[in-house]
């Protein structure tokens, strides 16, 4: 089965065609995080949506392509935990990060 790649959150004008030599590209949410003050309901709405679209990653064979959004990554890394913490060990989370220099990605292993 081809590795996906989670991206998660889609950012307008942004290239995420050197992600699909990594496999399949899957963006987790479109939408921005809100701001301070919010209505928690619209707060859970983007949290659910990463949480959800992580539910078929799989560790070892799938990717994690950092976004330019700091607090979508931290959920999606937050969920990851929990992942780990389900498998009771190690979980090795494959992530991928934009280097600005070779416009292109770098491939990391970070084990929770």
């Amino acid at each position: 089965m081809k590795p996906k790649v989670y991206v998660p959150q889609f950012v307008r004008n942004s290239d995420y065609s050197n992600l699909e030599k990594y496999g399949e590209v899957v963006f987790l949410t479109h939408k921005e995080y809100p701001r301070d003050p919010c209505p928690e309901p619209e707060r859970w709405e983007v949290g659910r949506e990463i949480t959800r679209g992580l539910e078929t990653f799989r560790p070892k064979v799938d990717y994690l392509a950092l976004s330019a959004s700091p607090i979508p990554n931290f959920i999606a890394g937050a969920f990851m935990r929990q992942m780990a913490a389900k498998m009771s060990g190690r979980c090795p989370i494959q992530i991928l990060k934009y280097n600005n220099m070779k416009m292109d990605y770098d491939r990391f292993t970070v084990e929770i």
